[in-house]
């Protein structure tokens, strides 16, 4: 019997909500270095305005 986790409607297995949770995990180390690469472009603008 496989292991799952119960979901609205059914249940997920839990090799199939490990993937999910390291895609999230991913998408969201993503989000932080694209804000991280966004703050030093600006950071790098006004130093070059100075």
């Amino acid at each position: 019997m496989s292991e799952s986790a119960p979901l609205p409607g059914g249940s997920l297995p839990v090799h199939e909500w490990d993937e999910a949770l390291t895609a999230l995990d991913a998408s969201e180390e993503y989000a932080r270095a694209r804000d991280a690469q966004a703050l030093l472009d600006r950071l790098d603008a006004a130093l070059a305005d100075l």
